[in-house]
């Protein structure tokens, strides 16, 4: 099971701010490498870096959503999954 990040309540990884822009466009998955190349204000980058060559995954979802517990508990496919790489 990933270990879950809940972001400013949106519902995954996005390239930009979908508060602001209403062109961004959500991750289902994503590397390390590609959050510190594209600048992405996901978490803190020594964190990301650390995660980098580790086999762990991320689950980012909205976690003001009650149901996405039980959703990612159960597997589905819910916000993004930060992969190492």
């Amino acid at each position: 099971m990933p270990y879950l990040w809940q972001k400013n309540g949106v519902d995954g990884i996005y390239s930009d701010d979908p508060r602001t822009n209403k062109d961004a466009i959500m991750y289902k998955e994503i590397k390390c490498s590609d959050i510190i190349a594209q600048g992405l204000k996901v978490m803190d980058l020594t964190a990301v870096e650390m995660l980098k060559n580790q086999d762990i995954d991320v689950r980012v979802f909205n976690m003001s959503k009650s149901e996405n517990f039980r959703k990612v508990a159960s597997g589905e496919d819910v916000g993004t999954t930060i992969m190492k790489g």
